[in-house]
């Protein structure tokens, strides 16, 4: 019997420590790498392709169908509380969408009942989706 072995594994807030022989700890540890591996395979697949999805799902038309889309999936998918033109543009490239050229003009043109402003997020102006604005993209497709 081999002595007894110890590994710690820590990356950003996930910590794993395998106690044992060492055979043991070895075979744990690689399956605990593999799983890991297909987690974050599957999770960066799913991130790209969720935007792609809803854009599928929703069929938004026009630029303001698309503003509010992607205010939606900045807040339900990228957890942001506020987003800013910036945010949404990066959207547009995530898409591979042609951008429209103003696109705070477009975020200000919406109904009032679906955005409200959040003050600034860095320098920029700041809005936030209101809960008819989540429910109207919900709603549609």
């Amino acid at each position: 019997m081999e002595g007894n072995c110890r590994i710690r594994f820590r990356r950003s807030d996930l910590e794993i420590e395998i106690q044992g022989d060492r055979e043991f700890v070895e075979r744990h540890f690689n399956r605990f790498l593999q799983k890991l591996r297909l987690l974050s395979f599957e999770g960066a697949e799913l991130n790209d392709n969720v935007l792609n999805r809803l854009l599928e799902q929703k069929h938004p038309h026009s630029h303001s169908e698309k503003v509010l889309l992607f205010a939606y999936y900045l807040v339900k998918y990228k957890k942001a509380d506020a987003f800013c033109a910036e945010d949404i543009g990066r959207c547009y490239q995530e898409a591979r969408i042609a951008q429209p050229r103003n696109i705070n003009d477009l975020i200000r043109k919406l109904p009032g009942e679906y955005v409200m402003e959040a003050g600034t997020k860095g320098k920029k102006k700041a809005w936030r989706l209101t809960r008819e604005g989540m429910s109207y993209v919900e709603s549609r497709g």
